[in-house]
């Protein structure tokens, strides 16, 4: 059964106060045609399908008319949605028994039953054609139990051993399943992996849902044809094996992965059940450009953009000894009126002389929670020996907070 791999759309997600529901509605068009085109058979969506656990009106809206019209598709024939740790696993699970009739299988966290995790999906002539392990984020509360008194190390290698017995787990009743019916085995995950490439401002939690830094490619039984993953926004192999992948996110979540080019993934696999992968690129809806220098330079660049006639959100960074105390009104005043529209302004001197400008100050619409922290660690000039285990406990603080209303 031929599958598309994808993950972290993020639905609902802003940039620096910039609602992007057109760019999402584009995407799930797009998406929708991929599939189409493509023949797909089994849709696969490995975590954060939206941005926050409580999404807006809008966002719901676009997740649910997606689902039916792929689910519509005569020729894809199963969708498959894991929780990933923006989600709110009680929120996607809700719907999960109507959803079912659309062949929309939803494990939003880890079941108390392995065997619910695993997934025996039918094909066109209503035989099993593939089993999938649809394991989703793991939070630490739903894989092992707390001990008094343990340590940050002590901690973190009980996370890695549940993270292994899970998985273990699951692989052996997918095992037993896929040799049953002679039919390739996928899992899902969303989670860090050792290695992983991440980019400044991308959203990714890293510090906490990451402390699973350690996890490596061995987690995944070699009985997987194929490990679907999501959580890291680049899309990327793991350990550089060909068939453990991150899918990364199909839009582009910050300034820093402008140049980039997004994708997405669709699986085969032959006779002897080795996956192949073809890397699908995802178009750009809404151009995200950056450019840096001195006052002229800045001017010049936007001029050419301007010139282009195409929606450009850009982000400027001023390089130069020359203070320029007006600088914001002036490149907004030369992007009135055109289609160029100026999201982020940093303004500094080459020589590392910052400016206390109304330029440099950042708003919290600039600014991740973790970055606010960081902010607050540097006023306290807190040693750097002591900064990774202060960012990991005020990580752990802010998933407690999250989950916790979420638990019955």
């Amino acid at each position: 059964m031929r599958i598309l791999h994808t993950s972290d759309w993020h639905l609902g997600r802003s940039l620096l106060g910039k609602r992007r529901y057109a760019e999402f509605s584009q995407l799930l068009d797009w998406m929708l045609q991929c599939i189409e085109d493509r023949q797909i058979e089994v849709l696969i969506i490995a975590g954060d399908i939206f941005d926050t656990t409580t999404p807006s009106v809008t966002a719901q809206d676009q997740y649910y008319n997606f689902l039916a019209a792929a689910s519509a598709k005569a020729c894809c024939r199963h969708i498959v949605v894991i929780g990933g740790n923006h989600d709110s696993a009680n929120f996607l699970n809700a719907p999960g028994a109507i959803l079912k009739n659309l062949n929309v299988h939803v494990v939003g966290q880890a079941c108390d039953n392995i065997q619910d995790e695993v997934l025996l999906l039918d094909n066109h002539q209503g035989e099993v054609g593939l089993v999938v392990g649809a394991v989703p984020f793991l939070s630490d509360r739903d894989i092992r139990r707390y001990e008094a008194l343990e340590s940050l190390a002590d901690k973190d290698q009980r996370i890695i051993e549940a993270y292994h017995q899970h998985y273990a787990q699951v692989a052996d009743y997918a095992k037993k399943q896929a040799d049953k019916y002679a039919v390739p085995m996928v899992a899902t995950g969303h989670l860090f992996m050792t290695g992983g490439v991440t980019s400044e401002g991308d959203g990714v939690r890293d510090l906490y849902v990451g402390s699973l830094g350690q996890l490596r490619s061995d987690l995944f039984s070699q009985d997987f044809n194929y490990v679907a993953l999501g959580h890291i926004h680049q899309p990327q192999k793991v350990g550089g094996l060909n068939h453990i992948r991150y899918s990364g996110s199909p839009l582009a979540m910050c300034f820093d992965e402008c140049n980039r080019p997004k994708q997405v993934l669709v699986v085969d696999f032959n006779h002897q059940h080795e996956a192949q992968v073809t890397e699908v690129p995802v178009p750009t809806f809404q151009r995200l450009h950056k450019i840096a220098g001195d006052l002229s330079t800045l001017q010049s660049a936007i001029e050419k953009l301007k010139a282009q006639n195409e929606s450009i959100w850009l982000e400027i960074t001023y390089q130069s000894d020359e203070l320029q105390s007006n600088l914001r009104s002036l490149l907004m005043d030369q992007t009135k009126n055109s289609q160029v529209e100026i999201l982020k302004l940093i303004n500094y001197q080459r020589q590392n002389v910052h400016l206390q400008s109304e330029d440099k100050l950042e708003t919290l619409e600039q600014l991740s929670v973790e970055d606010v922290f960081k902010r607050l660690l540097d006023r306290q000039q807190i040693p750097e020996t002591q900064r990774a285990d202060l960012l990991m406990t005020y990580q752990e603080t802010l998933y407690r907070l999250q989950h916790d209303e979420e638990q019955p």
